[in-house]
């Protein structure tokens, strides 16, 4: 990810923490490096998490992959079943360069999270993940999917051109069929039209 992109990318991050008071990632996929904002008072249970695999940049690194390939967004749990939201930033030649990751937050259960933890250190970070209602994720999901958006320099990148192109073709060929079937009894597959 180049430099201004990346210091743009940290400044949105930065805010996200500050109003949310939650940890928001800038991950560089290109020199596969995470900065990441603590917010006000930092949140370190993902330093803490029992789930040595999941640790920092491959996590975050598998969630802004997957929010290319899924136009922009990609919101997901992780081992410990904390949410994790993701976004992708893509170069001015549509290639996935980084992302930014918000979270984790707790989905209404962290009793359970609580239940299953046995490290004290742990806990306390726990402790201080919020919980929010599934509404709100989704809020939070929409508004750093608008700014990452923002920040690529396409908006979906190459895999969303392809499954852009690939809508306009099938609404096409929708119309075709539904201008077929009001001039006439017979239906001819719009393809032969």
């Amino acid at each position: 990810m180049d430099k201004s992109l990346k210091k743009e990318a940290l400044k949105y991050a930065k805010h996200f923490g500050t109003i949310l008071d939650l940890p928001c990632s800038v991950v560089d996929l290109v020199e596969k490096t995470y900065e990441t904002d603590r917010g006000e008072e930092g949140i370190d249970v993902c330093e803490l998490c029992p789930h040595k695999e999941c640790r920092g940049y491959g996590q975050f690194s598998y969630g802004c992959k997957e929010a290319y390939r899924w136009d922009g967004l990609y919101t997901f749990h992780c081992p410990q079943e904390m949410v994790l939201i993701c976004t992708s930033i893509a170069s001015e030649k549509g290639d996935l360069v980084g992302g930014l990751v918000l979270g984790p937050v707790c989905l209404d259960n962290k009793e359970d999270l609580l239940a299953s933890a046995n490290n004290k250190k742990y806990i306390n970070a726990l402790m201080n993940v919020p919980e929010f209602p599934p509404h709100k994720i989704q809020a939070m999901s929409e508004l750093l999917a608008g700014i990452s958006g923002n920040l690529s320099d396409l908006s979906h990148g190459k895999a969303g051109r392809y499954f852009y192109r690939q809508e306009s073709l099938l609404n096409a060929l929708y119309v075709e069929r539904m201008k077929a079937s009001e001039t006439s009894d017979y239906y001819t597959y719009p393809i032969a039209i």
